[in-house]
Order: C-alpha cells, then sequence, then structure tokens
C-alpha cells in the first residue's frame, strides 16, 4: 500500500484513475475474444487447461480470457473488475507480482489437479483475487485494509459455494484452488 500521507484530493483521484487501467484492459480484452469468437462463429476454448497434457499447457495463460458463453462472461465481468481494481488501488507497489502469482499458482494448480475436463475463464482469478483481499486485509492488521476485507467478504461471500461441485459444467476444482492459495501462503 502507498506510504500514508495527508489526505490529497488531487492524489486520491489520479490513484483510483490509474488503478483503473489494469481492470479496463483485461476486461475489453476479454470482452473482445468473446466478440470475436461469437462474430468470426469460432470456438476458443482449446486455449483453456487440460489437466495433465501438454495439450493444456497452454492455457495456464490463456484460460482466463476465454469463456464459454456471454452469461460466463457476464458473470466474470463485474468481480474481476471491481476485484483487480481494488488490487491495484490498495496494493499498487506489488499489483502486477500479485495478479501473475493469482495467474500461474490457480492455473499451474489446476493443471495439476484438475479434474480431465477443458477449464476455461477467468473465475480462478475472480477467487484468487477475493481470497487475497481478505486474508491480505485480515493477516497485515491494518484498518482500512480489514475494512476491505469485511467489504469482499459482504460482497462475495456468496462466492464460497463455488468451491463444491454442485453444478457439472462448472470448474469448481479452479475455484477451490484459489481460495485455498491464500490461506496456505
Amino acid at each position: 500500500m502507498i506510504n500514508e500521507k495527508p489526505y490529497d484530493n488531487k492524489l486520491q483521484e489520479i490513484r483510483s484513475k490509474q488503478s483503473l487501467i489494469f481492470p479496463v484492459a483485461f476486461v475489453s480484452l476479454i470482452w473482445l475474444i468473446k466478440t470475436l469468437e461469437w462474430g468470426l462463429d469460432l470456438d476458443f476454448y482449446q486455449l483453456g487447461i487440460f489437466p495433465l497434457q501438454s495439450k493444456g499447457l497452454l492455457g495456464i495463460i490463456t484460460s482466463p480470457l476465454i469463456h464459454s458463453d456471454f452469461e460466463h462472461l457476464i458473470a466474470n465481468t463485474i468481480p474481476i473488475f471491481a476485484l483487480s481494481w481494488g488490487i491495484f488501488y490498495f496494493y499498487r507497489p506489488l499489483a502486477f507480482r500479485i495478479v501473475l502469482y493469482c495467474l500461474f499458482t490457480t492455473n499451474i494448480l489446476l493443471w495439476l489437479g484438475g479434474r480431465e475436463a477443458w477449464h476455461i475463464g477467468a473465475s480462478g482469478l475472480v477467487y484468487a483475487f477475493a481470497s487475497f483481499l481478505f486474508f491480505s486485509g485480515l493477516f497485515r492488521n491494518y484498518y482500512k485494509l480489514i475494512a476491505i476485507s469485511f467489504v469482499v467478504a459482504f460482497l462475495y461471500g456468496g462466492l464460497f459455494w463455488g468451491i463444491f461441485p454442485v453444478l457439472k459444467d462448472v470448474s469448481w476444482e479452479g475455484h477451490g484452488l484459489a481460495t485455498k492459495m491464500w490461506t496456505i501462503s
């Protein structure tokens, strides 16, 4: 988190705007990819993760960019935007490392331990970001970050149910691995 300085409206405004760069870019990219896929009548699911097979290795990087349909994309858009903004706003010096850690750790664990199926979507990142913001606030014992922990728990507490194999076509493994990652770090 940026060092505490006297409150400055202009500084806060700049910080807020800069914190929007990654979320806007990432959300724009996943919408562009889905629109191209739909417009060209293609299916990019092979860019997902297929556990323990070389054909699924590229998905460690690309799977968060691919979504099964617009409903799946919409379900990930608001959480990925809000949570990544929180990471870039409150953890600016560490933000890119946090994103890369979440991406690689979650997806490598999914590649190593997921069921034999294609796993796509940004849900793993959503779960990892929510877990990071929740646990980091508690572990750092800093009142502003603890407040963010409670906001995340209130807004995204329902994500908890996604770590269980309730829906056949949902990669609950990616959700669970992303959540567990921050409890053991």
